[in-house]
């Protein structure tokens, strides 16, 4: 399957960055080498993969449903766990 020049370009761009990003770049110089208007951008492109991105979520996730469940239980102390479980 032969591609058109316009997305043979994009998708070797796109390998570009996924390669600087695999290599260890930061995101702002990949950023500044793909030529993007704002780090966002670089991150909705590329964020999945940052090694550990995914896993740091999770914990952030875990560590923030922790909380909440701590604060709901000091604010109401006759709450039940199976309550603060749903």
């Amino acid at each position: 399957m032969k591609l058109h020049p316009r997305r043979w370009a994009k998708s070797a761009l796109l390998t570009f960055g996924s390669l600087l990003i695999q290599g260890g770049a930061s995101l702002a110089y990949v950023k500044e080498q793909m030529g993007h208007s704002s780090i966002q951008v670089t991150v909705d492109i590329y964020g999945h993969l940052i090694p550990g991105a995914g896993h740091q979520l999770c914990r952030s996730a875990r560590y923030a449903h922790a909380q909440i469940r701590t604060l709901s239980a000091r604010a109401d102390p006759g709450i039940s766990a199976r309550k603060l479980a749903s």
